[in-house]
């Protein structure tokens, strides 16, 4: 099983990553800053890391260089996660041997409709996400959205929530 260690300081974060990588079956490891990162990935030696930029006293690019300089774990990928994202943190990830940098800014840009599933809802979806067929009865069904929908998501990076 691919084992990924996430550095990152915002327990919500952390969380957020935890519960998606599981779920399409990683086992994970956290670490709350640089040092303990530095340390769980000497002796873990995790498949790859996931790098928060902004860690306190010890950013994520101190932290990253350091496992770079370190024989035992220079060949663990880093990728660095950032809200910023500038060129100068790309250029910065590149500069300490990150292979990537995933921009977690959010764009304000949503694609959200209810849509009418054409069906009851049953007890255990209503427990789920609390939508009656009635009041789902007068939205759209899916084929009359969906011309919508695709170029919406054309060449997008799609995250799907359907639950409160």
């Amino acid at each position: 099983m691919t084992q990924i260690l996430i550095v990152e300081d915002n327990e919500m974060n952390r969380d957020m990553l935890t519960r998606r990588l599981e779920r399409k079956g990683y086992e994970v490891t956290c670490a709350v800053d640089g040092p303990e990162g530095i340390e769980m990935a000497r002796a873990q030696l995790p498949d790859v890391i996931l790098m928060d930029v902004a860690l306190g006293a010890m950013d994520g690019w101190e932290a990253t260089t350091i496992l770079q300089a370190d024989e035992k774990t220079r060949r663990i990928p880093v990728i660095a996660l950032t809200a910023h994202a500038l060129e100068t943190d790309r250029k910065k990830s590149i500069e300490v041997g990150c292979v990537e940098i995933v921009n977690r800014k959010l764009t304000g840009n949503n694609f959200h409709r209810y849509i009418n599933p054409e069906r009851d809802s049953d007890e255990a979806t209503l427990a789920v996400h609390g939508l009656t067929t009635e009041f789902l009865s007068d939205k759209p069904k899916f084929a009359e959205i969906v011309e919508e929908l695709r170029e919406y998501a054309q060449g997008a990076e799609v995250i799907i929530h359907n639950a409160p």
